[in-house]
Formats: structure tokens, sequence, C-alpha cells
């Protein structure tokens, strides 16, 4: 399942993240261990992808298979949202390819 997960994200920043009216990139999120310690990076609950299309913020989570969108990823599609952002919530490449059309950024 993490393959088809980060092959979905791949196909969408490949797709859509170079027009010349966007810019998308992955957001990286957990911990990691430096000198004995665990540090973590990136926003709880942020989207799998974050970027910027016509000017407007945009962030997509991507889930697959039985993956459920958890609190703390709801609670950031609000705040998006709020703060005029787009969020999608994806489960394949075609789902964004249909969202993304039916916006007018």
């Amino acid at each position: 399942m993490a393959k088809e997960h980060s092959t979905i994200i791949s196909q969408i920043i490949k797709t859509f993240g170079n027009l010349p009216h966007s810019y998308l990139w992955s957001n990286q999120t957990g911990v990691s261990r430096t000198g004995g310690r665990w540090i973590p990076f990136g926003e709880k609950g942020s989207p799998d992808i974050i970027g910027c299309i016509r000017g407007q913020f945009i962030g997509v989570e991507v889930k697959v298979g039985k993956d459920k969108w958890r609190d703390d990823q709801k609670a950031f599609c609000e705040r998006i949202k709020k703060a005029g952002g787009y969020y999608f919530l994806v489960k394949s490449v075609d789902d964004f390819v249909d969202l993304y059309h039916s916006i007018t950024f």
C-alpha cells in the first residue's frame, strides 16, 4: 500500500506541479533519530502534497485501501479552508484531476 500511496503522490506532482501556474511538492512529516534523540519534523496532520496553483494555497491528502482520514488531518483541512485555501482528499490521480477541474482557481 505504501508504494501505491507514494506513486499517486508522485504522479499528481509530476502531472500538475510543473505547469506554468502551479508549484506542488511532497510534504514529509514524522520523526528522525539524530544523535540518540528523536526529532519531529513537519506539521502533524498536514497533507501529503502542498503547494500553490494560480496563487491559491492547496493541500492534497492521499488515502489508499483502508487508510482513514485522521482527526488531526481533518483539523488541518479546516484550517486551510478557513484561511481561503483548497484541500483535496483523494484516493487516486483521477480523483485529483476531477476535483482540480471542478475548481475555479
